[in-house]
């Protein structure tokens, strides 16, 4: 694989760029469009798509009466900067022109849309991706000591597989206790900052505020992604069925 150190240094990916990387190529390296990432960006196309489907969800439909359960699940998508951005002026001020000026940029397709590694690591992650590069830093890999005293890298336990084939999963999460950790989460949001996790969700700033005060940062958008799969799991109160 090549050395892709130099990569640590970057903070938003092309798709085109993510893609290869997560086989172990170098993007820049002028021999690299000579190999196929055709594989790989399918896996992101669809996740991207089900990036799109949410945002179009999110404009056009009532949340409160339309059913989500068709969307892909939202640890599964995969969503740009470029989405992220255009989602601060809908969520704040009802501002719908950015997400829906993204949307039809957004048919440019993922390969030319940028990605932040953050969402990369997190998306790889949460879904059990095999990448041959590390975007999540912190991750940190042992060390051992050589034969000479040096200290060196622990090699990775090989994956079934080479790097250039299809990113697969690694690891299936229980099932059980995801749900019941969505319950969970759905339920303290409910009951103690009195949120409509079936509506619009008001007062996910308050949340992710006191999140930030005990050392814990997520994002708006991971957090709301987990309350809306925590919706489909938990009956809405009486006087919130309609």
């Amino acid at each position: 694989m090549a050395d892709l150190s130099h990569w640590d240094l970057a903070e938003i990916f092309t798709g085109r760029d993510a893609a290869y990387l997560m086989m172990g190529v170098d993007p820049s390296d002028p021999e690299a469009s000579k190999r196929s990432a055709a594989h790989v960006l399918r896996r992101m196309e669809t996740a991207f798509d089900g990036a799109i489907e949410h945002a179009m969800f999110d404009l056009y439909h009532d949340s409160e009466r339309d059913d989500e359960s068709d969307l892909m699940p939202y640890h599964a998508i995969l969503g740009s900067e470029a989405r992220r951005k255009s989602y601060g002026p809908f969520r704040k001020y009802d501002d719908r022109e950015p997400l829906e000026k993204w949307l039809k940029s957004s048919e440019s397709g993922v390969q030319n849309e940028e990605f932040s590694r953050a969402e990369l690591a997190r998306w790889v992650r949460e879904n059990g991706l095999k990448s041959a590069y590390q975007f999540d830093l912190e991750a940190s890999v042992p060390a051992t000591q050589s034969a000479s005293g040096a200290t060196v890298p622990q090699a990775e336990t090989p994956a079934q597989g080479t790097a250039d084939d299809t990113p697969a999963a690694t690891a299936v999460p229980n099932s059980r206790e995801r749900n019941t950790l969505l319950r969970i989460i759905g339920g303290l949001a409910m009951a103690t900052y009195k949120m409509n996790i079936h509506g619009r969700m008001d007062g996910i700033t308050e949340i992710l505020d006191d999140l930030a005060q005990h050392g814990v940062t997520v994002s708006e958008e991971t957090l709301r992604g987990k309350l809306r799969e925590a919706a489909r799991l938990i009956d809405p109160p009486a006087d919130n069925k309609g």
